[in-house]
């Protein structure tokens, strides 16, 4: 081959080597962004952190994990709010509860005599209630007394209560109501495990 048609090859193989790295580089970048992925972990889809539109993509591992822990803890929240609820509905369910009483004055004494009435506990049940005993004094001004009181049965049945709740001299009793009543079933028992029968 001669000195010149040497030169010409080199010639054309410098020409060709721009257009090839441009080339490639155009390839490098047409793949566009991936899309954003989910960690599932914790059985929750938590977004990883991306960078806002025209802002640098290049973000540090510590700001990433802080954006994927304050996911997590959003979605734990929810489900601990979601788990009070259903518990919170569950216990208003639980233990319905309604109250007759009969009352009488003796002197500076109410005498009271009632009973809870328990709905829906199948075993026993437990609870609160005030005893309000409206009084009227001489000057004819009413005022409330109230009286706190529990029970507690293991079986399941009504809870009936009594008292005798001083009220103070001279006056006179209007009526008495209950308040606040509040009631717990209790936990029904447990079957006996059943014995596997023994041959003989």
């Amino acid at each position: 081959m001669s000195r010149s048609q040497v030169t010409v090859l080199v010639a054309l193989t410098a020409l060709a080597l721009p257009g090839s790295f441009a080339q490639a580089q155009r390839t490098a970048v047409s793949g566009g962004t991936a899309p954003t992925s989910t960690q599932g972990s914790t059985g929750f889809d938590v977004p990883h952190c991306q960078a806002g539109p025209g802002g640098s993509r290049i973000r540090s591992r510590q700001a990433e994990d802080n954006c994927v822990a304050a996911a997590e803890a959003a979605a734990q929240a929810e489900k601990q709010a979601k788990a009070l609820r259903e518990a919170q509905l569950a216990d208003a369910l639980q233990c319905a509860a309604t109250t007759v009483t009969e009352y009488s004055q003796q002197a500076s004494t109410a005498h009271v005599i009632g009973s809870v009435s328990i709905l829906s506990c199948p075993a026993g049940s437990a609870g609160t209630f005030d005893v309000v005993a409206l009084v009227k004094d001489a000057s004819g001004a009413s005022k409330p007394l109230e009286f706190h009181e529990a029970w507690q049965r293991h079986e399941a049945g009504d809870a009936p209560f009594a008292g005798e709740y001083p009220i103070g001299d001279n006056v006179e009793l209007v009526n008495v109501r209950i308040h606040d009543l509040l009631c717990t079933c209790a936990a029904a028992p447990e079957p006996a495990p059943t014995k596997p029968a023994t041959s003989h």
